[in-house]
């Protein structure tokens, strides 16, 4: 009999009832087959003949598989030819022709043709253009543990070193399998956002694209928040860094100058608390500084008294928004 089709592997889905599947080839014994079954997880479990099915039909151009119990609904069912890379006929001198055995070893080397094409056709390949001398070796297990697979600058395989065991989110799976750019952008939420994140040329720029991202976002909080609070040090100058404060806090012990505060966000709003220990002071401040023309610059306050001053940045100076002035 011929072989005729290049068919080598039949596949189906269970449904808990159906117990006979075709396999739509042809096998010359029943154990020239793996029958696989891959649950909703994508687990592949190898069933064993006798155990777990049998097999009739053989030498015809198909054949059936059946289950002792029917695969569960959703489970993957695959039936793929695997012959064993043997030559079994043994031609005798001056016997008369085998011809049935003989055909049937044919067929048995083309089988093993089609398996192995089968094989081939599910194996990652370089494509024909690309030019002669692509190395398709890995490096050493020893070389590529924990590593990931990359390419050189010439196209021959590598490894990369890299973080490994990270947990991805649920949120950056769906831009990890985005297929382009444009995919990824409207994922984020932002053209602007993606493009500024894609062309990040290191790991902080990404982090100030995705922190100005999430701060264009209006949200809605759930408990209340509280902002970074900080005791500034006294001293003759009193300096603020608002990327450790939003509100400062300062007891000073003489008439102080205020420097211009560093780490601005612009349009943030920021809170200062001033207290004299012992005399009734007033203080110096930097330019930045830029109070409420009605009011001007804070004068002198009493000794234990504390002046509340709000600010809002421009990302440069901070403008006053309100004050408050208490005696103790």
């Amino acid at each position: 009999m011929t072989v005729s089709t290049q068919t080598s592997k039949s596949q189906y889905t269970g449904n808990g009832v159906t117990t006979a599947f075709t396999g739509s080839f042809r096998i010359l014994d029943q154990t020239h087959i793996t029958v696989i079954l891959t649950d909703t997880s994508g687990v592949d479990t190898t069933q064993a003949l006798t155990t777990n099915y049998t097999v009739s039909g053989v030498g015809g151009a198909t054949f059936t598989v059946t289950f002792l119990v029917a695969p569960a609904n959703g489970y993957g069912v695959t039936i793929a030819r695997n012959v064993p890379l043997t030559q079994g006929l043994d031609l005798v001198l001056n016997d008369e022709f085998p011809s049935t055995e003989m055909e049937n070893s044919l067929d048995k080397a083309t089988m093993i043709d089609q398996q192995l094409k089968e094989s081939q056709d599910r194996a990652v390949k370089f494509p024909i253009s690309d030019a002669a001398g692509l190395s398709t070796t890995l490096p050493t297990a020893a070389q590529r543990a924990s590593k990931f697979m990359s390419f050189d600058a010439s196209g021959q395989p590598t490894v990369a070193a890299g973080a490994t065991g990270v947990p991805v989110s649920a949120f950056m799976a769906t831009v990890l399998d985005d297929t382009t750019a444009a995919a990824a952008r409207t994922t984020l939420g932002s053209t602007a956002t993606g493009d500024a994140l894609f062309t990040a040329a290191s790991a902080a720029a990404a982090r100030t694209t995705l922190d100005a991202a999430a701060l264009s976002q209006s949200q809605s909080w759930g408990a209340g928040q509280t902002p970074l609070t900080a005791t500034l040090t006294d001293a003759a100058t009193v300096n603020w860094d608002m990327a450790t404060a939003q509100v400062g806090a300062v007891t000073c012990a003489a008439a102080r100058t205020f420097a211009a505060p560093t780490n601005q966000v612009a349009n943030r709003f920021y809170a200062l608390s001033i207290t004299n220990s012992g005399g009734a002071w007033a203080h110096a401040f930097n330019a930045a500084f830029i109070f409420d023309t009605n009011d001007g610059t804070p004068g002198s306050f009493a000794a234990s008294g504390r002046l509340h001053l709000i600010f809002r940045s421009d990302g440069t100076n901070l403008r006053e928004w309100g004050r408050r002035q208490v005696a103790s």
